[in-house]
């Protein structure tokens, strides 16, 4: 028989190698019960605009813009929080945070084990005074996706539109999952996108123009529809786009065009054309509000159609357990005879 004593201090060498190398999981009790509040508790819902498109398009830069536009809507009055949900997080950089925490994956922490106060939610972001929004910064490293649970990012993406009137969410454009791959490993590093991009009220696909532009562009929209994105959540944008109208109508005509031959009803609207605009490196550096005429045509198209689903009549339909009446003679009639 083996020494008690050897089986406690094996034990206590084992934790403490599992504490060095391993993040513990919190106790919990009633797991189910805070899983079904999670999923499926009434109340407010911010909306959710999703900013994606391929690297360099400028993407992070156009959410950055989207933001402070949306910020300074009385009715978002410090309402607003810019979330940056890609692998590659860069707003920290954009922003010149010179802290590293707190950020995303305390948010996913926080509701792993319960589900935080809207003041605990908001106490995880940094407030940006000189534009208007609060910042939740992205992942510290690329690797740290692996600590991200699909789940537990699902209810941490909830809590945070519960914290905020909008959310706007600086997201990859690579939505493969296993159906399409054979893999859960790749399902799992895109979990972010994938349910950031399926959740939004409206996702903006940021472009460049030229023939490599255009491409990657409708690349993204197409792997966007396919994904189940409606054609009317899309809005794309096309960034340091010709000044010349002419050319601009070259550019929608042609999108138009290879958009109506992937054999596909998208409904894409026509895209928005944002400038080039000297010494925005300067403007990002130093940390100043993002110009106002340069991010106007953008900012008024996304709340315009946020507005447009804002309003939009919800039909009310009973749930599918809720017993419904049947009027008297609904279901026809017989006789004896019958």
């Amino acid at each position: 028989m083996a020494d008690p004593l050897d089986a406690v201090r094996w034990r206590d060498e084992l934790l403490q190698v599992l504490t060095q190398v391993a993040t513990p999981i919190a106790r919990t009790t009633g797991a189910a019960i805070v899983t079904t509040a999670r999923e499926g508790s009434p109340g407010f819902r911010g909306q959710l605009v999703a900013v994606t498109g391929a690297g360099g398009t400028g993407r992070s830069t156009v959410a950055a813009a989207i933001a402070q536009g949306l910020a300074g809507d009385p009715r978002n009055l410090d309402l607003v929080c810019l979330a940056d949900l890609a692998l590659h997080a860069e707003q920290a950089m954009l922003h010149a945070s010179g802290d590293v925490v707190p950020g995303l994956v305390e948010l996913v922490e926080a509701h792993r084990s319960g589900a935080p106060s809207i003041d605990e939610v908001r106490q995880l972001t940094w407030h940006v005074h000189e534009r208007g929004y609060h910042l939740l910064l992205g992942l510290r490293r690329h690797r740290d996706w692996t600590a991200i649970r699909p789940r537990s990012f699902a209810a941490g993406l909830d809590g945070l539109r519960r914290g905020f009137r909008v959310v706007v969410a600086d997201v990859d454009a690579d939505v493969e999952g296993e159906q399409a791959t054979g893999s859960l490993d790749v399902e799992e590093r895109n979990a972010m996108a994938r349910t950031t991009l399926a959740a939004a009220d409206l996702v903006v696909v940021a472009g460049l123009p030229g023939m490599k532009g255009l491409h990657s562009l409708l690349r993204t929209l197409r792997d966007l529809l396919a994904h189940g994105v409606s054609g009317v959540q899309l809005l794309p944008v096309v960034n340091r786009a010709p000044k010349g109208l002419r050319a601009r109508a070259e550019l929608t005509s042609a999108l138009g065009e290879l958009l109506d031959g992937s054999g596909v009803g998208h409904g894409v609207p026509s895209p928005i054309y944002v400038p080039e605009r000297r010494r925005l490196d300067e403007v990002l550096r130093d940390g100043a509000r993002l110009p106002d005429a340069w991010s106007a045509p953008i900012t008024g198209a996304v709340q315009a159609m946020l507005d447009v689903g804002r309003d939009e009549p919800v039909a009310d339909a009973p749930p599918e357990d809720e017993l419904v009446p049947v009027p008297p003679g609904s279901l026809g009639s017989w006789t004896e005879d019958d």
